[in-house]
């Protein structure tokens, strides 16, 4: 059990990850994400081993997966093989909050 109150925090850049699993040591990895408005990584893609979902929670963000795009609101999701260069733009109104599902993990 985590709890809301005791989630374990980290800032990496401008982004704030919170773990919703014990550890990473299992082989599931859960974050709550938090993107600033005007958050762009495209300089600096994501990619790893494994398969991603996420979900927006609040706000909207825009996805790419190598060189196909979306925007995702809230309650949209997308799941893609990670290793496949990936990154993500929140250039709307408010920051977005997105669930991200990793398997296995790779933070």
């Amino acid at each position: 059990v985590v709890r809301a109150d005791q989630r374990r925090t980290m800032g990496v850049g401008a982004l704030t990850y919170e773990l919703l699993v014990p550890d990473l040591n299992g082989q599931l990895e859960v974050l709550l994400t938090t993107l600033p408005q005007g958050f762009d990584n495209r300089e600096h893609p994501f990619a790893h081993h494994g398969e991603e979902c996420v979900v927006v929670l609040e706000g909207a963000i825009d996805v790419w997966v190598g060189s196909e795009s979306w925007t995702l609101e809230s309650g949209d999701a997308i799941t893609y093989h990670a290793a496949v260069p990936h990154w993500y733009r929140n250039d709307h109104d408010h920051p977005a909050r997105v669930l991200g599902v990793v398997t296995p993990p790779s933070f």
